[in-house]
């Protein structure tokens, strides 16, 4: 009797320390921007769907139970609010430990960063985002190559992407910094 009762309790053992989805209780009017499609709401609507935007977005991002296009625009709509929170919650995406899991998302993070807070300090922008040139993810590599030229002087970056294209050994990352470097040359500094 005590071998079958042990068989009985121990998927509820499992059970009670399953670990709970982070973005379970996120508002359904935030859901609904962050499923639709060729739509981007502004921060005012973003904020109107969830008081605690930045927590929220922050919180389906990182929910692997998420599907990853909800991850991906949760990360996307954290560049478009222009607070310390979401600016914070964005910078820990590209300060994960290089290499980390989530390569995707942290390629996404990068873009987002710089067409969010690293427009809105163009002073902290680039020497935020060159380190990244040097991740082990090739992905994340070449994320930083177009965000470097997104920020508003490009023409700032080029030295590094030239740098790095010299060492650089993925040929969609070397293509990527191709790109970014006739774009900053191109580029007129404002």
């Amino acid at each position: 009797m005590c071998v079958s009762l042990r068989w009985l309790l121990a998927p509820l053992a499992v059970l009670a320390f399953a670990p709970q989805a982070l973005a379970a209780d996120v508002p359904q009017g935030l859901r609904a921007w962050l499923r639709a499609i060729d739509t981007v709401p502004t921060p005012d609507v973003l904020r109107r769907a969830s008081k605690r935007c930045e927590h929220d977005l922050d919180a389906v991002a990182r929910d692997p139970s998420e599907g990853i296009y909800l991850r991906h625009r949760a990360i996307s709509f954290l560049s478009m609010l222009p607070s310390a929170e979401a600016e914070s919650r964005l910078t820990a995406w590209l300060d994960k430990a290089p290499g980390a899991t989530d390569a995707a998302l942290r390629e996404t993070a990068v873009l987002a960063w710089a067409t969010g807070p690293g427009r809105r300090d163009v002073a902290k922008a680039l020497p935020k985002l060159l380190p990244l040139l040097d991740d082990p993810v090739a992905g994340v590599r070449a994320a930083t190559a177009r965000a470097a030229v997104l920020v508003s002087r490009p023409r700032d970056a080029r030295a590094h992407l030239v740098a790095r294209l010299a060492k650089e050994q993925d040929a969609k990352v070397r293509a990527a910094l191709e790109r970014a470097i006739t774009t900053a040359t191109n580029a007129r500094n404002h």
